[in-house]
């Protein structure tokens, strides 16, 4: 049910009444140089009748070591639902709205889109195969993202992210993850780029989960990042 630590999205939505909290913290490494502290990135999420919730993330804090320097993000607010589901394949659409805000070198001037697509298939009571389509149009400076400067216009750009999660079960409590996932813009004037992501989900509580992940950049400039480790969790109440 969490979506931590992927990059993709769970397919499953939150019981009705219940609130779910994930968050967690990253070491990000840039492609440009130099690195960060990225915390805390938090997901709120509260669920609704028939397969439905909505869902806000806050902004985090970007404590990087070297030019820009720190910073914050912005809020996105959105929902997820269930529209169809059997004992091996679960169909959901999410989508989100980026909200204008954050600090220079991490703001969103305009309201931006996403919408994701995802399928889930359990092979077996271990292994598990999910795929997810993001849709997304939103605003981004000249040269992209984490690391850069904010000084150029900030121009719209839409695109497409394919993502991919191959998941096994060692235990009821214990769940690994290998996923790579990438878009065909990652600015309003660069190409594509992908990134691979692993990690470790481990069921401490029947309401509560803690993570690790490890990623890497493949190709491109997404999220102009050339590696990064983090770690987190997730509680429902």
């Amino acid at each position: 049910m969490v979506n931590r630590p992927a990059n993709a999205v769970s397919p499953c939505t939150v019981k009705k009444g219940h609130f779910l909290t994930e968050s967690g913290y990253q070491r990000r490494n840039w492609s440009t140089g130099g690195n960060a502290d990225v915390f805390p990135t938090t997901q709120i999420r509260l669920g609704l009748p028939k397969a439905t919730e909505i869902y806000a993330y806050l902004p985090f804090y970007v404590g990087n070591h070297a030019p820009p320097f720190t910073g914050s993000t912005t809020t996105a607010i959105g929902g997820k639902h269930e529209f169809w589901q059997n004992d091996q394949i679960i169909l959901s659409v999410d989508g989100y709205l980026l909200v204008p805000g954050g600090t220079a070198n991490y703001s969103t001037q305009s309201v931006g889109e996403h919408v994701n697509g995802i399928i889930s298939y359990t092979i077996d009571k271990q292994w598990n195969i999910l795929f997810m389509l993001a849709f997304f149009h939103q605003s981004g400076q000249s040269t992209q993202g984490q690391a850069s400067s904010a000084s150029g216009p900030s121009l719209y750009y839409t695109g497409v992210g394919p993502d991919l999660v191959l998941s096994y079960v060692f235990t009821s409590k214990m769940t690994m993850y290998a996923e790579v996932f990438g878009q065909n813009k990652v600015s309003p004037n660069l190409g594509s780029g992908f990134n691979a992501d692993a990690g470790l989900v481990l069921s401490v509580r029947k309401n509560m989960t803690v993570d690790i992940e490890f990623g890497t950049r493949l190709s491109g400039q997404l999220g102009t990042l050339n590696n990064y480790v983090g770690f987190g969790g997730a509680i429902q109440l």
